[in-house]
């Protein structure tokens, strides 16, 4: 067993593709394939299953994949330090879906290069603050309602990561340009009613208000403004710049039911306790204020 064994098993969750995994590894499918078989006899369990949709993990396949990453990820801190490197080599953040928060990440991008890798995952929930808890990610942001505060709060103690609030906003519904209720000034609850919402698919699991009706999960961001325009849907968000809506005809009127605890969002920056931010995130924490401030003081 060894650390290009896993990379192999993780390579293949990923893509559920003995095929497409000996792809992207650029080795043969045989060869791949010998190599899994190697890693369950050796740890005695069925890593995956082999189904006619692809490779699926076990329940104890997905434990060992979930250790297999974290090692990796180690692996990968050595190798930036035998190279003369330190953390700044790497750039790694996990956030919640935010036009403000990936327009800040192309901004930094683009005004310095980063010498290593860089890795931007968009996830809802506690998935920012997991990523960083177990080392994947450097920096995160956690987005949820007032009414989850005592949970997050929890999370974040027992989790040893230093927090900093982001922003405290109320939550807007957005519309594509051509739907029945842009241009309305105020909208309610029951102006909403008669159409589906658009959630990210990551909080259905968490989606239990009985009041819930029609409902379109989607898990790409790209998709948002034909889907918006499409089903005559809305979905709640942060506020967004007048440029960003011009830009993909969007509209967001005021809605009285954001300000209630539900609707009150705050947002959270994570990091480990024993983790000194490099300038590179600090840059990134800068320009993350500026593109908040240009919101909440227009």
């Amino acid at each position: 067993m060894n650390t290009l064994h896993f990379k192999y098993a993780v390579t293949v969750a990923r893509t559920g593709s003995i095929t497409q995994a000996a792809e992207e590894l650029f080795m043969a499918q045989p060869n791949l394939s010998k190599a899994i078989r190697e890693l369950e006899d050796s740890l005695g369990i069925e890593i995956f299953r082999r189904t006619p949709k692809g490779m699926v993990p076990t329940a104890q396949g997905e434990a060992f994949l979930g250790y297999a990453e974290k090692v990796l990820e180690q692996v990968e801190r050595m190798e930036a330090l035998r190279q003369g490197g330190n953390e700044s080599q790497r750039f790694c953040l996990a956030l919640p879906r935010s036009a403000y928060i990936a327009t800040t990440v192309a901004r930094l991008l683009g005004e310095q290069p980063v010498p290593g890798a860089v890795r931007i995952m968009e996830m809802g929930g506690i998935g920012p603050l997991r990523e960083v808890q177990e080392g994947r990610a450097d920096l995160g942001i956690v987005r949820y309602a007032l009414s989850q505060e005592a949970y997050f709060q929890d999370l974040i103690i027992h989790g040893g990561l230093n927090a900093e609030c982001l922003w405290e906003y109320d939550a807007r519904p957005t519309f594509h340009s051509s739907h029945p209720l842009a241009g309305a000034e105020t909208i309610t609850e029951e102006d909403l009613a008669p159409y589906p919402e658009l959630c990210y698919c990551d909080a259905a699991g968490n989606d239990r208000r009985p009041e819930a009706g029609r409902r379109i999960y989607l898990s790409d961001r790209s998709l948002l403004p034909a889907l918006l325009q499409s089903t005559r849907s809305y979905i709640w968000g942060a506020p967004l710049s007048s440029a960003y809506m011009e830009l993909h005809h969007f509209f967001q009127p005021r809605c009285p039911v954001a300000g209630n605890a539900r609707r009150r969002w705050r947002e959270v920056l994570l990091y480990p306790k024993n983790q000194r931010l490099s300038p590179l995130y600090r840059r990134f924490i800068d320009l993350l204020y500026e593109e908040r401030n240009a919101l909440a003081f227009n």
